[in-house]
Formats: C-alpha cells, structure tokens, sequence
C-alpha cells in the first residue's frame, strides 16, 4: 500500500469509526443493556442485519450515491464481524455475539489491521458478495467486503473531499 493509500485508508476507517460511535448514541443500549442491532438481531437473526446491508448497497448504487451509505454498509460489515466473533481467540460456532460501543471500539483497529493486510482479491461484486453472505460469513468474506468498500469509496473519490456526507450528528446524548 502506498503513502498516500494508506492515507486514504486512515481517512476511511476513521469515518468508518465515526458510524459506529454515532450508532452507539442513536441505537444504544436501553434499559435492558443491549444496543438495537443487538436486539433486532435477536428477533430477525441474521437475515434482517444482512437485508440492512444490502439496503445500503441499493441506496449508494441508486441514482443518489450518497458516501454514507457506503459508509454505513462497511460498519455493518465490521459489526457483523464482531457478531460472529472473529476478535476472538474462539469464535463461537452457531450464535451471534451482542457486541456494545466499546467492544466496537476496542476492536476495529485490529479489524481494519486484518482487512488492510488481507487485501487478497479480484474487483468482486459487491452485490454478489451480500448475497453470498446469505448462506455463511467466513472471515475472509467480511475482510474482503470491507476493502471492496473502500475500493468504491476511492473511487468515487471521496477521499478529496473536505466535509464528508457521514450522516452523523453530536457524539454523545444531549
């Protein structure tokens, strides 16, 4: 990777990071102690997380081409990361993880460390690539849908601009 890629990766994982705190203050934990990706996984299991994503892909692939969506899409790629454990030693076999703020926190540097690393593969299709998941998450598919982000992020050449479309709003609770 060179100088300035790893700048524009700097750039994107630290956008990146902004969804996933910010999500934490949207989606939070309740009063029962379980953010809503959590509780909504439990309901719908996989399938909803992965229809989420998905909606992401349409959105940014639409007319619009909004940088968030790319931008949450990658977070939901990173939080089903953790769902399925792959920051663990062990990962558990057959259940999803909760996983709060700040094991999001605690983790995504190793994370984007293992998918900047891995960057093994073609151009694939994002598209095909969330279908896929539909069927089974292996850690190599999550790491390589992460870098496909940033590969579509560059080139919509966000990484020139000053003031980013993030959706994001203050990072703590009023």
């Amino acid at each position: 990777m060179t100088e300035k890629n790893r700048a524009w990766w700097a750039i994107y994982c630290g956008l990146v990071g902004h969804q996933f705190e910010y999500g934490g203050v949207k989606y939070g934990a309740q009063a029962e102690g379980r953010e809503m990706t959590d509780k909504l996984t439990a309901i719908y299991g996989l399938n909803g997380m992965l229809w989420t994503m998905h909606k992401y892909w349409f959105r940014f692939r639409g007319a619009v081409g909004r940088e968030k969506d790319v931008l949450k899409l990658a977070c939901y790629v990173y939080i089903l990361w953790l769902k399925k454990g792959y920051f663990m030693v062990s990962p558990p076999q057959g259940h999803l993880l909760d996983v709060n703020v700040e094991i999001k926190r605690q983790n995504f540097e190793m994370f984007a460390e293992r998918a900047r690393l891995f960057r093994q593969y073609e151009d694939e299709d994002i598209d095909d690539m969330l279908r896929e998941l539909k069927g089974k998450q292996p850690e190599d598919a999550l790491l390589t849908l992460f870098n496909r982000c940033h590969d579509v992020w560059c080139e919509h050449d966000y990484q020139y601009i000053e003031k980013h479309d993030e959706d994001v709003g203050p990072m703590r609770k009023e």
